[in-house]
């Protein structure tokens, strides 16, 4: 449930310069410590939470590519290894959740 507080505070970090949300950006970096579906669940319940229900959502999971092989991978299943060949995944770079909000 660590998902719950992490995506509350990114929500609260992306509205604090916004007057009017037209669209909320969520972006997952590193989703072996986040499900995206988790993620999108506590996402619609905190901006239900502060009266954005309603509000298009686009939400993006980091891909990777496999260093051994070069298969490229997308991270929505949160998979530590590669499908093809096995071999473990990089994490990819960055904050592991980041929520914009656009005028």
């Amino acid at each position: 449930m660590h998902e719950a507080g992490l995506v509350e505070q990114a929500l609260q970090d992306a509205l604090r310069d916004h007057v009017t949300v037209a669209t909320i950006e969520m972006e997952i970096g590193d989703p072996a410590g986040i499900s995206a579906e988790a993620a999108r669940l506590h996402l619609e319940i905190a901006m239900r939470e502060v009266g954005l229900e309603g509000v298009p959502v686009e939400i993006r999971v980091a891909g990777v590519t496999c260093p051994a092989c070069g298969t490229g991978a997308s991270q929505a299943t949160a998979e530590a290894f590669c499908a093809t060949c096995g071999w473990p995944l990089p994490r990819p770079e960055g904050a592991p959740l980041v929520i914009r909000a656009r005028s």
